[in-house]
C-alpha cells in the first residue's frame, strides 16, 4: 500500500475559486516542486509571519504539515501530525480551503505512526466528504491492521547487523552465512551501497565481516545492489548501475553474474534480459536448485509499476524470454525481493500494493514446481509495520531476518525473527 502523495494537491486551488499559496510564485514552491521538502518547510516556517501572508498563515502551517510528511521518519512525522491535529479539531478551520485535505493527511500521518484505529477514522470521514474511492485500500489496511495485532505475539528484535545507515538487500547462503547491502561505508562524497558478506561464528556468538569470500573489486562497481548467491558461493548474481561522470547521474540497472572458478571470481557477465532506457532490472533471487533467476523490473509487459519476473536456465548462461508471475502475485504498484523457500513451495515477496498494514508489505503464497501461485496471503504483525518491511529471508520459516525502517530503526534496519521464541 502506497503513501504517495499527488503534487496537483499543492498546485491547484482547494475550492474553486479560492487562491491557494502554492499558486503564488515563492522560493517555498520552488523548492517543494524540487523534492526539497525540508527547504520548503523552513522558507515556509520563515514567511508565514510575513505581513503580505497573513491572509495565509494557516494554509501554510497546513504546508509545512505537508512538507515533514513527505520526509517521513519519526520526529517529523510526529510535528506534521501535531500541526493536522489542530486544524482537523479546529471550529474556525472547518469551512476553510485545506479543511478536507488536511483530514486525508491526518488520517495518513497518524498511520504510519501505527494509531489504526484513529487513522481509520479519519479515512472514514475523508471518504463521507468526498467520496474518494482511492481511500479504500487505507481504510482495508486499516482494519486489517488492527485484526492482525491482536493474533501475533511474535516478536522481532533489532539485528547487530544495522547500522546508522541504510541495511538491506538481504541474501541468505545458509543459517551460517548471511549477505547485504549497506550505505554505512559512504566516505569521502560515494553515497551509493556496498556489498558485504558476514559468517556466525559459534564460539564468538558474533557475525564477523567474510570480505574474502567476496570478489575483490566488488564494491569498487558503480551502484551495486540486491546481492544473490547460490549455496556453495560460487554464483553472485546483482544489480548494478551505471554513473555518468559528467553529470553525475544514474544509470538504469541492469542484472549481471559473478562465477567463481578454483576459488577465482571471473567477469561480471550481463544476464540477457529485454533491456531498454529508462527500464530497470532489480533484485534478482536464484532458486535452490539453480534452475530459475526471479527478479523486479518495470519493463513492457506488466501491469504498472515493477512486477516480478523469472526467467528459466536453459544451459549455463542461456535463460528463457521473461515470464511475468502473473495478477495474483502482481499489481498497479511495485512488486519487490522476491524470496523462494528452501522447501521450493512458498514465495515471499514485498508489495505496495496489496492490502496491508502500510507501506511495503511483506506477502507470501504457495506455488508448485512450475511457479504457479496460490492466493496471496499479507504475512501480518509483527513482520508488517505502518512502515515498510522488505527482503524477508529465512531457511525454515521459523528463523530468519526482514529489513524494516519502521519506528524505533535508524534508516533501514535488519531484524531477526524467531517463531520459537514468542
Amino acid at each position: 500500500m502506497s503513501f504517495k502523495l499527488f503534487k496537483i494537491f499543492l498546485f491547484l486551488p482547494f475550492i474553486c475559486g479560492a487562491q491557494s499559496f502554492f499558486e503564488l510564485d515563492t522560493k517555498a514552491k520552488d523548492f517543494y516542486d524540487e523534492g526539497k521538502y525540508i527547504e520548503a518547510s523552513n522558507e515556509l516556517k520563515k514567511i508565514k509571519y510575513f505581513k503580505k501572508f497573513n491572509a495565509y498563515k494557516e494554509e501554510i502551517n497546513f504546508l509545512i504539515g505537508v512538507c515533514l510528511f513527505q520526509n517521513p521518519n519519526p520526529r517529523n512525522l510526529k510535528k506534521s501530525s501535531s500541526i493536522f491535529k489542530k486544524i482537523r479539531y479546529s471550529k474556525r478551520l472547518e469551512n476553510s480551503s485545506f479543511y478536507i485535505q488536511n483530514i486525508l493527511f491526518y488520517a495518513k500521518t497518524i498511520h504510519r505512526l501505527g494509531d489504526f484505529n484513529y487513522a481509520l477514522e479519519n479515512y472514514t470521514k475523508y471518504k463521507e466528504l468526498t467520496n474518494d474511492n482511492s481511500v479504500d485500500l487505507f481504510i482495508k489496511s486499516c482494519k486489517f491492521a488492527i485484526e492482525s495485532k491482536k493474533v501475533n505475539d511474535i516478536s522481532l528484535v533489532k539485528s547487530k547487523l544495522s547500522s546508522r545507515e541504510d541495511d538491506f538487500d538481504l541474501s541468505v547462503v545458509s543459517d551460517k552465512f548471511l549477505v547485504l547491502s549497506s550505505t554505512k561505508n559512504d566516505i569521502k562524497g560515494k553515497t551509493d551501497s556496498d556489498i558485504f558478506f558476514y559468517e556466525f561464528q559459534d564460539n564468538s556468538n558474533k557475525w564477523i565481516n567474510r570480505e574474502d569470500l567476496l570478489h575483490k573489486k566488488i564494491n569498487s562497481f558503480s551502484h551495486i545492489q540486491n546481492p544473490a548467491f547460490n549455496y556453495d558461493k560460487s554464483l553472485l548474481y546483482f544489480s548494478k548501475a551505471s554513473k555518468d561522470k559528467k553529470s553525475k547521474s544514474i544509470g538504469d540497472f541492469k542484472l549481471f553474474c559473478l562465477r567463481k572458478d578454483n576459488e577465482n571470481w571471473g567477469k561480471p557477465i550481463l544476464v540477457p534480459l529485454p533491456y531498454k532506457p529508462n527500464k530497470n532490472f532489480k533484485c534478482p533471487h536464484l532458486s535452490v536448485d539453480e534452475e530459475t533467476l526471479l527478479f523486479s523490473s518495470n519493463m513492457d509487459g506488466g501491469y504498472g509499476g515493477y512486477d516480478i519476473w523469472m526467467i528459466k536456465r536453459i544451459s549455463k548462461d542461456k535463460w528463457t524470454n521473461p515470464i511475468n508471475l502473473g495478477l495474483k502475485v502482481n499489481t498497479s504498484e511495485d512488486e519487490l525481493y522476491p524470496f523462494i523457500s528452501e522447501s521450493n513451495q512458498r514465495l515471499y515477496f514485498s508489495s505496495n500494493g496489496h492490502v496491508g498494514i502500510g507501506g511495503f508489505d511483506i506477502f507470501y503464497t504457495d506455488i508448485d514446481n512450475n511457479l504457479n501461485t496460490s492466493i496471496v496471503l499479507n504475512l501480518g504483525y509483527p513482520y508488517n509495520s505502518p512502515n515498510d518491511d522488505m527482503s524477508y529471508i529465512s531457511l525454515d520459516g521459523n528463523i530468519g531476518y526482514i529489513s524494516s525502517n519502521r519506528l524505533g530503526s535508524n534508516k533501514f534496519d535488519i531484524y531477526l525473527f524467531d517463531c520459537n521464541q514468542k
